[in-house]
């Protein structure tokens, strides 16, 4: 019940330009993961039917307004979500739980969590204290 607007249009009503004046980009979008975040901005503008001057001057306004000039050619999959996700290794699944329960009581909350088994390339780390040695790439002639 009760009515929602944006910028004044009426989400009901006019869906689709409600949609346009919101503007949304997808973070886990697999063309906009290779683009640099200027040309994923310029394609989300083209999306909307923005024309391609428009839509890149605003990509630019954008970028400049969040700081983000200097990242704008660096592909979109390179910025940083704003989460410091940190992995920690548990030799034994039964310190989870006593894990889980110190990290909340200093006010640490999860987001996510997985449980996987070492890569070769880990357990080699881990033995040898050293980096595995590089796969061989076979000469190309010219």
């Amino acid at each position: 019940a009760g009515t929602a607007s944006v910028l004044g249009c009426d989400v009901a009503r006019d869906a689709h330009r409600a949609r346009q004046l919101i503007g949304l980009t997808g973070q886990y979008a697999p063309v906009g993961e290779l683009l640099s975040g200027f040309n994923n901005l310029v394609m989300v503008g083209r999306l909307l039917g923005i024309p391609r001057r428009q839509a890149k001057a605003r990509a630019g306004e954008l970028l400049e307004r969040f700081g983000l000039s200097e990242a704008a050619r660096r592909p979109a999959k390179s910025y940083s979500t704003g989460a410091g996700t940190v992995t920690v290794s548990v030799p034994d699944r039964g310190m989870l739980p006593p894990l889980v329960r110190e990290l909340d009581g200093h006010g640490i909350a999860i987001e996510e969590s997985a449980l996987r088994k070492a890569t070769l390339d880990e357990v080699f780390l881990a033995l040898t204290g050293d980096h595995p040695p590089a796969t061989a790439r076979p000469e190309i002639p010219r």
